[in-house]
């Protein structure tokens, strides 16, 4: 990495006129610099240490008065490259940039299932994925990179050459059977149970398509869950039980169009059972629920039904009350759900000697 690109690179001035004249790799982690790199310097007490290691530059905030410092000697001055920038996290991005162009490194975007899929069972350390850390991304980049697999857009607006994927003509697997939370599926002669909503199958068809046209390694034992669409099991209490071994189900899901999604799913493959659709009265949904519940025939009402709450003590009462198999909650993750649930384990089973004394 010439010095002269790098400081074009990241729009910077070259504070002095060293001898250096090219980089080995560059990093914002003082504890990773080595002899012949280029130290990204977010902290100025930092630069001593990537000095002492062997730092060849410095890329540093205008607001560092380096040159004025002390701990430097005239002759360390001139011979170390000190490249002054304006914005910090703008010159990460642009130096991402020249590692993408200087290392030939391929972007793959995907929607989030996909990205969950492919952070679960990709094994090629060629790939780097990412959901938005630029300086982490500056780290993990080296030589034998070869891609960057994100579904954040401002990484994506990194790069004007972008690979989105596609449906295959031919899946890469064969399908063997499925429910609503697990599928069995043959591939390479190996046949595999995953704990994955059939609702994701085609996402799944998608990328391991992408992964055998390209080369990419990845195993299917990796793989254990998603966080969307991640079934609890839970007993009459609501305390928390092993997969599939109840018949009640609580789900949670943040985002407004996952939901709508995962509520068709539900009334699509699970008409056999009762299902909940609680929302947070704040929600958007919430005018739109009720319009929904008004127009709906009797016996639909009779397997499928709303319910809005107003705080983490209403949902925990509803989880624990109400008659259901399936109930989908909007407005929480799986974390804050969990957190809700392990407050029942200390939910007393009634006896028939309750009210005796």
């Amino acid at each position: 990495m010439r010095l002269s690109e790098v400081v074009s690179i990241v729009r910077g001035f070259l504070q002095n006129t060293p001898s250096i004249s090219a980089f080995e790799n560059i990093s914002s982690k003082v504890e990773n610099i080595q002899s012949g790199w280029l130290f990204v310097a977010l902290n100025l007490e930092d630069i001593p240490q990537a000095i002492a290691q062997g730092a060849y530059g410095i890329v540093y905030p205008k607001d560092f008065c380096v040159q004025e410092d002390s701990r430097w000697s005239d002759a360390l001055w001139q011979e170390i490259a000190w490249i002054e920038v304006a914005h910090m996290q703008e010159a990460i991005k642009r130096l991402i940039y020249y590692k993408m162009l200087a290392w030939d490194i391929q972007m793959v975007s995907m929607n989030a299932i996909e990205y969950a899929l492919s952070k679960s069972i990709i094994t090629d350390k060629r790939v780097c994925l990412t959901q938005g850390d630029f300086q982490a991304l500056l780290e993990s980049l080296n030589p034998a990179s070869r891609y960057i697999i994100t579904d954040n857009q401002d990484i994506l607006l990194l790069s004007s050459n972008i690979t989105s994927l596609l449906k295959p003509l031919n899946p890469p697997f064969e399908l063997l059977a499925y429910t609503l939370f697990d599928v069995r599926l043959l591939l390479g002669g190996r046949e595999y149970l995953l704990n994955l909503p059939y609702l994701f199958i085609d996402a799944l068809n998608v990328v391991c398509a992408f992964y055998q046209a390209q080369g990419i390694e990845y195993n299917l034992d990796k793989f254990e869950s998603l966080c969307f669409l991640k079934p609890n099991f839970i007993d009459p209490q609501g305390r928390i039980r092993d997969f599939g071994q109840t018949q009640k189900v609580v789900i949670a899901q943040k985002d407004n169009g996952y939901f709508q999604d995962f509520m068709r799913y539900f009334d699509t493959y699970a008409k056999w059972g009762k299902r909940l659709y609680v929302i947070p009265e704040s929600s958007d949904l919430s005018q739109s629920i009720e319009s929904t519940k008004s127009n709906e025939s009797s016996q639909s009402s009779e397997s499928r039904g709303f319910l809005m709450y107003k705080d983490d003590s209403e949902l925990s009462a509803l989880i624990r009350h109400q008659q259901y198999n399936f109930m989908l909650i909007l407005g929480i993750d799986d974390i804050r759900l969990l957190e809700i649930l392990r407050t029942h384990e200390g939910v007393r089973q009634p006896t028939l000697f309750d009210g005796i004394l």
